[in-house]
């Protein structure tokens, strides 16, 4: 796997997804354990600007690990992607779309903790999982 030194849009593109995606999967799981109605409100909200941040922190970890570009600049760049994803899918399934300031948030800052981390050189695979030569 090589870095690219410049910005690409696809990888940015999938990346916002892959935050969708990871953020609903996580949401999914916790509302079988939830209850949206006998939760305190702070709780409600914290529990909710989980899933984002998770889902911002993985894509922007890969996509530091592909796009060699500052960690700020990666967890804006998919933080926004995946929070437009999401804004298009709440509405396109539910009709409207709440939290909007916590989402984005969420999903930018896990954004750049993810692109942080992975730029980290201890963080950094060597050669790959299957590589005889770690």
């Amino acid at each position: 796997m090589t870095r690219s030194e410049s910005f690409r849009f696809d990888m940015y593109l999938a990346a916002s997804f892959l935050s969708y995606g990871i953020s609903a999967v996580v949401n999914a799981v916790i509302s079988l354990f939830l209850d949206p109605e006998t939760v305190h409100v702070l709780i409600g909200i914290i529990v909710a600007s989980f899933p984002p941040f998770l889902g911002g922190f993985g894509a922007g970890y890969i996509t530091k690990n592909r796009v060699d570009d500052e960690y700020w600049k990666i967890g804006l760049a998919t933080g926004l992607g995946a929070f437009l994803v999401n804004f298009a899918m709440s509405v396109a399934i539910y009709g409207h779309f709440d939290g909007v300031f916590w989402v984005l948030m969420s999903y930018v800052f896990g954004g750049c903790a993810g692109g942080w981390v992975g730029g980290q050189p201890w963080m950094r695979l060597k050669g790959g999982f299957f590589s005889k030569n770690k």
